[in-house]
């Protein structure tokens, strides 16, 4: 089970990115703890160093950038 809701569309999609909302857990467990209850965007990113993908926050969004959906 997912602890997370994720926005999907097209132009996200081709983008590369993930919009995500984390539950909301409270104390935050650091400053990059961003399980707030509010959409995130995030890009995908590769590491080459360590040859792995991972997913770099971007923002705290409202509205889809791409669709323009309110989330």
């Amino acid at each position: 089970m997912r602890d997370y809701d994720n926005h999907r569309c097209e132009g996200s999609l081709d983008a590369h990115c993930s919009i995500r909302r984390y539950q909301d857990v409270r104390p935050a467990q650091s400053i990059f703890d961003y399980r707030d209850g509010c959409w995130h965007l995030y890009k995908e990113e590769y590491d080459t160093e360590y040859m792995t993908g991972y997913l770099r926050h971007v923002m705290r969004i409202r509205y889809c950038p791409w669709c323009g959906e309110e989330l």
